[in-house]
């Protein structure tokens, strides 16, 4: 091999190591390193000790194959190794994978059945590889292919395992379908590929390079079958011939008494039907072992109804010959015959020598072989008793060789072969066989599965013995009595089956609709058809329509018009379509053949041909150049991928023309206009029959079907079609193989007329075929002008006029071809045209290298010569001497179960179950929290979890229209997390979503909170850039304008939120923004609206300040150059709020600053100077300012001077205006009038300046001069003091001086507050003076004084009297007081007191006045705002602090009182959640101030408890609540709860989800109640609210609760139970408090009554209360019975514990007179338990193995084999799982499974299912240990016994006969063995051999094989002399009648019952072992310590193979 390819194959083998490491999780590299083919064998024998498989199940088949593979691969890797030195790493790999391939186990065992057969067939090519050993490495050719096979199936093996473990790592439930062969075909055949060649090759090298090209020509040409099914892949096809498992082991003891007998053939007989194809399998895999230690070749072949053109005589030797050519590769007279064969005419011919090949082979082999011919009578033909012939002479002439024929019975084929050994497949052979297929088939069959099983084994009897050893008969009975609809129907179904096959099929038949014309056709197709066809080839054809020349589209399930044929046609795993047996297929022939029901022959192959044409010609549709060259068979296997009939049709459709009537054997066809219309008209069909018929056909076939092809083209197309040109191409070629020349040119003549006909005159096709035609006429010589002569004389002539166009007339090749014509012209002495063609010749040479050149002389030489030979032309010979020429994978809330509930919530609702599905919400959300808080779990994700599902419960209760609760939780969600953070951004993302719902809900202020929250966060991090912080943002400007644009701050008390917010926003924002502005222009909307013109005032100064920048409004102004408009805007909105707040002098600033900067920088023509004129001139109108006025229109008329000129008519008007002013109020002189009225008077005559003071005090308070304006006030004030009466002081103006007077003074000269007192002392005293203390103005002045007092400290008390005297005066004189007047003096009065009550030291009768004064203001709060008034509730807090400071009579009842009827007054008539959240935090403060806490724990229980439960008992309640309020109040309840508590325990989410737990849970347990609810719900619901209580220390209402739920039990359950109520209520208790303690939601009653019965049955059993643990015991069982007994997955381990307490396990001290009733009643309950499993398939492998070791040991103590039975028997079947026991214990559980099986069947004693075990365990023991040793023998001993009480003597000697063949020999036909044994187990074996004798009276065998046996026996020398051995007799002294021993050889139940052991099974090889008699010695577990590949040499021998001495020495027996 080269480098090349060596680094190639290195490389592939290292990738490969490291795909299996990266791939497969559980394989590393030392794994790999370790696993050689020693350690394989070991988990080979690990893994058949571990499942015991049956003798030809699948998995021991599948076993048995990997062993075999493996050995193989070992084999070949160290025959190889020498020249592919990575072999040996690489044979690792497979094995590794190999093993990987096996762990998928044995519920695999069918994939890896159909996975290990391709395996094994593999193995069998190596095996045939690995016996040329020497030859592998013959030349470099045979080196490089047999590395590259290596790699190939090195590559196979991984691949399949890694698409395995990708699909099964995939794969979470449930199966996948895989095909095999589909998906790795491409490696096999590459395999397939490089075999052959390496064959070919050594055939090559054997043969020598003369016969190089024959050696695969001729394989091809006899390879016939593969090349007729390589669409449908022969090697599967094949798979379904494989026999089924556990059938056909019974011919093991007939096949083995032929190979040791000297009969040549053996003769197979039965009816069709009786499996002889499947037993023919069976018997070829068979023979791949050794058997007597002799190895066999097989050579098989099955005559296949299905494949006619595979059923003659030929087709048989050619087969036999191929599969001999590849056994006795190099065999050189086998060959020749072969070749000769080849190339003979007539079919007997070819026969004829194939026969002599394949005796020639036989002759030079010594190899034992076994032909196995199958199917015998399906041969075709007259030569039946020919090839019986030749079969027998063969076998007798060859010793080496033996037949084995298989055949129905045949008369003339017995009487013919009267030497052969006939065999006939009798009922009882089989009977075993029919057995198993019965009763696996009519599982099937629904009326037989619901049968009692011994119905079902009666059924079972009947069928078998109807069948009569025909399993076809029981297949299509079976299938008909699926039919049934009842069991009465099947009853008399079973009555009525046929009796006979063909009366079954023809039942069948009968059901068939052959109305369905698709299904008529199909079947009618199928009987003709050259092969079965594939689903989707069916499926093309009925696609087809004829009338149209079209594929329809109709919607056709093929597979279900399959199943309409009841059974009779099958689809196999390939879908692959055949008839069910080759006796269906006959009688469905003879129906066709009269013509009944299907289309006759004739019509069905012309319907079959037509189609096919029809198809062929709409799947070519694409043009195809005529070509003389085939195509690549890569093209043609992409033309038939998309079109699944292509293939078919394209092989065949020439096949059934001749069979259809459109077909004439002689004279023309005669083809209809219609046949011609759909005939396909492509050339592409013509290339594609080149390609794939010279493939399938002999060579005389190939030249009829081409012949016949072209008579029908030349026909439909006439000879000018480029159809019927490329079909003479390919004649011509086809004949140009197999015909003489003549004929071969004749078409390649015919096709270049045809081509210069219909193509390009030069076309390159028609150059071709003109060259063609030259070349093979080359060699002819002619003496005369004949056909040929001229036909190549035409073609000359043609091909030099097409060269001279395409390469000039000058060219050489031109002169070539002028050359040949000269040649031929000579050859036919035609001279004068030859001289003419050289003349021609010399003009063009002459032309193209010159006249005299070397070309031009040799031309005139060869011209001389022509011209002699005209002159001289008589002369034959000269002219004669002169022109003689020669020339290739406790609850835990996870994601999962949270999703789960929640979807349970969602289909609740879809349901309409709204209360279901609330209870689901809450406490889900409720367990949660809890969760949080018990755990302390702080997991973010959890806690965005429990947002989430709070967010799903609003919008629950929002779909359910319960929009007020549903912003319950969202207000007590946001306070619990609004000052909670963390650093998720998922976190805040939920928030996002919160905020989203509170929007759409409604609470647009907590909305702009959270969005705020969230910005925030973001911008806190540094993620100012991100999505969802410019969300945010946005949504908080759009919440504001919608704030800004509603009503709905209105009905809200307060917007804190909303100010805070825009207080941080003002605060934090130095930069203005379009946001900015927007936020600003909201929130002045907002301040406007709620009259906070000082707030507007302060967002509005702010906000102009960062627009102008400037630090203060002073000097130059100009407007900003950014947000003008904006800036405009809010300095007018400043001015008008300054108005609002009378600020008329800051007010009129804002308007001459904003006038001077819009002055500076707009343009005289600018709008907004018109907007600020406006505003200024309506200020000075309004205020009456006139000088101001006439100011400004004195400034503006100077701009419209300046602007528009004097004689502007706006001008003019300014000037109009001005006068009109002037006139009317002066010019602006007025001031210096007034001052000099006052200057020139003074203070001498006031009375005349008294007017002028006024004015001027207005005048000096309008422009803010506030010093002047102080001094005018001083005067006025000490006029109106002293001299009151002297000058007109109206009320008015009295009330104005004040105010202008205190306002100087407080804000413009800071006057203590004592100098201001004395001022509002003497105001009020000059009012009482001068307008009676009674005066409006009086009481006005009062209250200024009142309020001055209350500023000060310490006179609050003097505030009071004030306040008292006005209320006094007012209830005792006739002045008129307005309302809200006196409402401002008594909420004034009420602050007074209340901090008088706070600050100073008062007595016990103004604290009584304070309260009657609180009392008062609270009740008109009261009525007017309402309790839930914020002030209301302020008030009500320190009329309580009053109350209980005052300490009076029932004071604390009387707060109490109070606060509860607020309480209830908010809760009936408040329904907004944020009013109620504020109520309730401040009413708890008040109970927590005074010192009422508990109290208003109390209430809020009593309020919690009332509204949960008040629409059911109203009037039991104490408190007056209206029955309106629901869970809207919880709310209230929440922050009531938590100010009371301090929120120290507690969080507003835990108890919000409280409140609604209790209700939701509450509601579904009342209406449980009153609804006629399922006890089970009853006990749910029930459960739930006592476990919520228990959590709240509930305790009385739990009482109350578990009283009503037990008389609910106890009524309804009392007869059933059978108990005291006081049992059944404890029993109830328990199942409350467990479900308590547990998931409610996932368990059923029968679940929760079992665990929690069986808990408190363990504490009353503990506590020693044995006779309340019975009684409670057994009310769980009956109640569990009742319920459905054990029969549900999860209630079988509450059944097995509560058994285990009764039977008193682990309990001590049980009464004597009470411990039988338990017992008793354990009995009872393991009779239920049983029951159940059975029921549900249980496996037992969930209990521990000293449980497991228990029950057995319990059972077995009490006989109670049949449910013993049952446990073993689920155990036995989970052994697969059990990896952690040992071997020991899988076969001492095989050894108590037997003995229970046996046992469990009364009396009688024996049952075949114990036998078959014990049969699996023997086998697989001897395969694994050796027949000899002790574990097998104690196996086999059983085995004998069970036999022997089961009256099967005959097979009890069988088995005896085999172990002393063992101790004889040291093997038998299927095992060796390495052990010896002790004399007193030889003996004991002879003894039971003679004991079984007795019994059965006769022999199995002849006498004469047991003489000689125990003759051997007895002559071994360490018997000979053995004490054991004296007086034993021979056989022939043994009496048949003698007495046997009843002890001797019967079975012996075991004594003990003990399951697990613990030490591992590792049989040691290292010494033989020595048996002794002692059982319990021999049962006695094997050694620990046993070194790898200890198994592997009884492994290689078994499979007759030996390794080479390096390899043996690895390994350590």
């Amino acid at each position: 091999m080269n480098g090349e390819l060596a680094t190639i194959i290195r490389d592939a083998i290292n990738e490969t190591r490291q795909r299996i490491i990266s791939e497969f999780d559980y394989i590393d590299g030392a794994r790999i390193d370790e696993t050689t083919i020693e350690e394989f064998s070991d988990y080979i024998t690990r893994e058949r000790l571990r499942s015991m498989p049956h003798r030809g199940s699948l998995w021991d088949r599948v076993l048995r194959w990997a062993e075999f593979y493996a050995l193989q691969v070992a084999a070949y890797a160290e025959n190889i190794v020498s020249f592919v030195p990575e072999s040996y790493d690489a044979s690792k790999h497979v094995f590794v994978l190999l093993r990987s391939l096996l762990e998928h186990g044995e519920e695999n065992a069918g994939v890896l059945n159909t996975t290990f057969g391709v395996f094994y067939k593999l193995g069998l090519s190596l095996a045939f590889l690995n016996s040329y050993e020497t030859r592998l490495s013959l030349n470099t050719h045979i080196r490089k292919d047999v590395g590259r096979a290596f790699h190939d199936i090195h590559s196979l093996v991984f691949n399949v395992a890694s698409y395995y473990q990708r699909t099964v790592r995939g794969l979470s439930s449930g199966s996948v379908r895989l095909d095999f062969t589909g998906l790795f075909r491409e490696n096999l055949d590459r395999f397939y590929a490089r075999k052959r060649s390496i064959i070919d090759h050594m055939w090559r090298h054997a043969l020598g390079d003369s016969e190089e090209k024959d050696v695969p020509k001729i394989r091809k040409w006899l390879d016939q079958r593969s090349s007729l099914l390589n669409a449908i892949s022969a090697n599967s096809y094949s798979y379904q011939s494989q026999y089924d498992e556990y059938t056909c082991e019974w011919f093991q003891r007939h096949l083995v008494a032929f190979t040791r007998s000297s009969d040549e053939v053996l003769a197979i007989t039965a009816p069709a039907g009786c499996g002889k194809t499947i037993l023919s399998s069976w018997i070829q895999e068979r023979l791949q072992r050794p058997i007597d230690r002799k190895a066999y070749s097989t050579l098989i072949f099955s005559f296949e109804a299905d494949l006619p053109s595979e059923t003659t005589s030929p087709a048989l030797a050619k087969n036999l010959a191929l599969q001999l050519m590849n056994i006795r590769v190099g065999d050189a007279a086998m060959f020749n015959l072969v070749r000769e064969a080849y190339s003979q005419k007539s079919p007997a011919a070819i026969e004829t020598r194939l026969w002599a090949a394949i005796d020639a082979g036989f002759s030079a082999s010594s190899q034992p072989t076994m032909i196995i011919i199958d199917g015998l009578d399906q041969l075709q033909g007259e030569n039946l008793d020919s090839v019986c012939e030749t079969i027998t002479k063969l076998s007798k002439k060859h010793t080496s060789l033996k037949s084995i024929i298989l055949s129905r019975p045949n008369t003339a084929l017995l009487t013919s072969n009267q030497k052969w050994k006939t065999f006939e497949i009798k009922p009882d052979d089989v009977y075993e066989d029919i057995r198993h297929i019965a009763k696996h088939t009519l599982q099937r069959c629904e009326q037989y599965r619901i049968q009692k099983e011994a119905e079902q084994q009666v059924v079972i009897d009947q069928l078998v013995k109807a069948a009569n050893g025909s399993f076809l008969w029981l297949l299509l009975t079976s299938q008909l009595l699926e039919r049934s609809k009842s069991i009465e129907d099947f009853g008399k179904n079973m009555r009525e089956v046929p009796k006979t096959l063909d009366s079954v099929i023809q039942k069948h038949v009968g059901y068939i609709d052959f109305s369905d014309s698709d299904l008529k056709m199909l079947i009618s197709i199928l009987l003709i058809a050259e092969r079965p066809l594939t689903l989707g080839e069916i499926y093309e054809i009925l696609q087809v329509d004829v009338q149209k020349r079209t594929i329809s589209k109709r919607q056709i399930d093929v597979a279900e018009k399959i199943s309409k044929t009841n059974g009779l046609l099958g689809l196999n795993e390939t879908e692959v379509v055949k008839f069910r047996h080759s006796a269906v297929r006959r009688h469905l022939l003879s129906l066709q053949a009269e013509g009944k029901k299907i289309l006759g022959f004739k019509d069905a192959q012309t319907q079959f041909t037509l189609r096919l044409l029809v198809y062929i010609k709409a799947s070519l549709t694409n043009k195809r150049m005529v070509s003389l060259e085939k195509l690549p068979y890569s093209e043609v296997q992409r033309t038939y991928t998309d079109r699944k009939l292509l293939e078919y049709s394209v092989q065949n459709w020439i096949v059934h023309f001749p069979r259809s009537s459109l077909y004439s054997a002689s004279g023309p066809l005669q083809l209809s206009s219609e046949f011609k219309s759909l005939f396909p008209n492509s050339t592409y069909l013509v290339l594609l029959e080149w390609t794939c018929w010279n493939e399938q056909s002999s060579k005389h076939e190939l030249i009829d079907m081409y012949e016949l092809s072209l008579r029908i083209r030349s026909e439909v197309f006439d000879e000018r079609h480029e159809c019927t040109l490329q079909n003479v191409i390919t004649c011509g070629f086809v004949h140009h193989e197999y015909s003489p020349t003549t004929i071969t040119a004749e078409y390649f003549f015919r096709a270049t007329s045809i081509a210069q006909q219909i193509l390009d005159k030069f076309s390159k096709a028609t150059i071709a075929c003109a060259s063609t035609f030259l070349a093979i006429t080359e060699t002819m010589k002619f003496a005369s002008r004949e056909k040929l002569a001229t036909w190549r004389e035409e073609t000359l002539k043609f091909v030099i006029l097409a060269y001279k166009h395409e390469h000039g007339e000058t060219s050489e090749i031109v002169l070539r071809y002028y050359k040949l014509l000269a040649d031929l012209y000579l050859c036919i002495n035609e001279e004068e045209n030859a001289t003419l063609i050289w003349k021609e010749i010399r003009l063009l040479v002459v032309k193209k290298h010159g006249e005299g050149s070397v070309q031009d002389r040799e031309v005139m030489d060869r011209l001389m010569i022509v011209l002699k030979g005209k002159k001289d032309a008589e002369i034959e010979k000269y002219c004669s001497d002169i022109f003689a020429v020669n020339d290739d994978q406790a609850i835990v809330w996870d994601e999962a179960r949270i999703s789960m509930i929640l979807q349970l919530a969602s289909a609740c609702e879809h349901r309409k179950e709204l209360f279901e599905a609330e209870e689901f919400y809450v406490t889900l959300w409720n367990r949660l929290l809890h969760f949080f808080k018990e755990k302390q779990f702080h997991d973010i994700d959890l806690r965005i979890r429990v947002l989430q599902i709070a967010v799903e419960y609003t919008n629950f209760l929002q779909r359910c229209g319960r929009h007020d609760e549903a912003k319950n939780i969202l207000i007590i969600v946001w306070t619990e997390y609004q000052h909670f953070g963390c650093e998720s951004v998922a976190f805040y993302l939920q928030l996002k979503v919160i905020g989203e719902t509170m929007r759409a809900i409604g609470l647009l202020t907590l909305a702009v909170s959270i969005f705020e929250k969230i910005s925030q966060w973001f911008k806190a991090v540094g993620k100012h850039d991100h999505e969802e912080l410019v969300i945010c943002e946005g949504y908080v400007l759009e919440i504001f304008e919608e704030i800004a644009n509603t009503e709905a701050t209105q009905k809200e008390e307060t917007t804190e939120e909303i100010e805070t917010i825009i207080r941080k926003t003002f605060s934090s924002t130095t930069v203005v923004t379009k946001e900015y502005i927007k936020i600003t222009r909201l929130a002045v909307q907002l301040y406007i609206k709620k009259d906070q013109w000082a707030d507007a005032i302060s967002v509005l100064t702010k906000s102009l300040r960062l627009l102008w920048i400037e630090s203060s409004w002073g000097g130059d102004i100009c407007l900003p150059k950014e947000f003008v408009d904006e800036s405009i805007e809010f300095a007018i909105a400043l001015g008008k709020c300054h108005m609002k707040c009378k600020h008329y002098h800051e007010s009129l600033s804002c308007y001459l600053q904003l006038w001077q900067a819009v002055r500076n920088c707009c343009g005289f023509h600018d709008k907004r100077r018109k907007l600020v004129v406006d505003i200024l001139v309506g200020f000075y109108t309004e205020h009456r300012r006139w000088k101001l006025l006439i100011e400004l229109r004195k400034e503006l008329l100077m701009d419209y001077c300046c602007h528009l000129g004097n004689a502007h008519h706006d001008t003019i008007s300014i000037l109009y205006l001005l006068a009109d002013l002037v006139l009317e109020h002066g010019h602006g002189q007025a001031e210096d009038y007034y001052r000099e009225i006052i200057e020139v008077i003074g203070e001498t005559n006031t009375k005349s300046s008294f007017k002028a003071y006024k004015l001027i005090c207005q005048i000096y308070y309008d422009e803010g001069r506030w010093l002047q304006l102080k001094d005018i006030c001083d005067v006025l004030w000490r006029l109106l003091i002293h001299h009151h009466k002297d000058y007109e002081f109206d009320a008015e103006f009295v009330e104005l001086l004040y105010a202008r007077y205190m306002y100087v003074l407080r804000h413009h000269y800071n006057h203590d507050h004592k100098s201001l007192l004395e001022i509002s002392l003497q105001y009020m005293k000059i009012c009482d003076l001068k307008f009676g203390s009674s005066s409006s103005v009086s009481l006005r002045a009062r209250m200024e004084y009142a309020a001055l007092l209350m500023e000060a400290k310490g006179r609050a008390s003097e505030a009071i009297t004030i306040y008292e005297e006005i209320i006094t005066i007012s209830n005792s004189t006739k002045t008129t007081v307005s309302e809200s007047s006196m409402t401002t003096i008594k909420k004034h009065l009420a602050e007074a007191y209340i901090y008088v009550h706070k600050h100073e030291s008062v007595s016990a009768n103004t604290i009584q006045r304070a309260v009657q004064v609180l009392q008062e203001r609270f009740e008109y709060l009261k009525i007017t705002l309402g309790c839930s008034y914020r002030e209301t509730l302020h008030v009500l807090m320190e009329l309580s602090l009053m109350r209980l400071r005052l300490k009076s009579s029932n004071f604390e009842q009387t707060i109490i009182q109070q606060l509860q009827e607020v309480i209830i007054d908010i809760l009936s008539n408040e329904k907004r959640p944020q009013i109620l959240f504020q109520a309730a935090s401040i009413l708890g403060s008040i109970y927590a101030t005074c010192g009422l806490t508990h109290h208003g724990l109390q209430l809020m229980q009593k309020i919690r408890r009332q509204v949960v439960a008040i629409h059911i008992h109203g009037s039991q309640h104490s408190l007056n609540i209206d029955k309106s309020v629901g869970r809207l109040s919880f709310v209230f309840l929440v922050a009531f709860e938590l100010t009371l508590d301090g929120s120290v325990c507690h969080n507003y989410s835990e108890i919000m989800a409280d409140c609604l737990t209790e209700s939701v849970l509450y509601d579904s347990y009342h209406r449980c109640f009153h609804t006629q609810t399922k006890f089970e719900v009853l006990l749910t619901r029930s459960a739930r609210l006592r476990a919520f209580w228990k959590l709240h220390s509930r305790d009385e209402d739990i009482i109350e609760l578990e009283q009503s739920v037990s008389e609910v039990f106890y009524k309804q359950f009392n007869t059933i139970i059978k108990t005291t109520m006081e049992t059944a209520k404890i029993f109830i208790v328990s199942i409350l408090s467990h479900l308590a303690s547990h998931d409610a939601y996932n368990s059923q009653l029968i679940h929760i009554a079992s665990a929690a019965g069986n808990a408190k049955v363990s504490q009353l059993l503990s506590s020693g209360n044995h006779q309340q643990a019975h009684e409670v015991g057994q009310c769980i069982f009956r109640f569990v019975v009742n319920q459905g007994s054990y029969h549900e997955i999860g209630i079988i381990g509450y059944g097995f514990d509560l058994a285990g307490y009764m039977a008193g396990r682990g309990t001590s001290g049980i009464p004597a007179e009470l411990r039988p009733k338990m017992l008793q009643t354990s009995r009872e309950i393991m009779t239920k338990v049983l029951e159940g499993c059975k029921d549900l398939d249980i496996q037992f492998s969930h209990l521990h193995d000293h449980e497991l070791n228990n029950l057995v040991a319990l059972l077995g103590e009490q006989e109670n084999y049949a449910e013993l039975e049952i446990i073993l028997e689920s155990l036995w079947k989970s052994r697969h799982q059990q990896k952690h026991w040992s071997e020991d214990t899988l076969i001492n559980l095989g050894k108590y499974l037997i003995a229970s099986r046996h046992l469990a069947n009364g009396t009688d004693g024996h049952s075949h299912p114990a036998i078959h075990l014990a049969e699996d365990i023997s086998y697989n023991l001897r395969r694994v240990l050796g027949g000899l040793y002790p574990l097998t023998l104690e196996i086999s001993s059983l085995l004998s016994q069970l036999y022997t009480d089961a009256k099967k003597y005959g097979d009890a000697i069988s088995v005896h006969e085999e172990i002393l063949q063992l101790i004889v020999s040291g093997g038998d036909s299927d095992d060796r063995t390495i052990d010896v044994v002790s004399p007193a187990t030889a003996r004991l074996h002879l003894d039971l051999l003679k004991a079984a004798y007795q019994r059965n009276g006769k022999w199995v065998k002849s006498a004469s094989t047991y003489e000689d046996l125990v003759h051997r026996l007895l002559s071994i020398q360490q018997f000979t002399n053995a004490p054991e051995f004296r007086n034993v007799q021979q056989v022939e002294a043994w009496k048949r009648d003698e007495a046997v021993s009843q002890q001797l050889g019967t079975f012996v139940k075991p004594s003990r019952w003990e399951l697990i052991v613990k030490d591992d099974i590792r049989a040691s090889e290292e010494k033989k072992h020595v048996h002794t008699n002692d059982v319990e010695e021999a049962a006695l577990s094997l050694k620990k310590e046993k070194p790898i590949g200890w198994n592997f040499r009884r492994l290689s021998e078994n499979w007759g193979m030996s390794f080479g001495a390096a390899d043996r020495a690895k390994l350590v027996y």
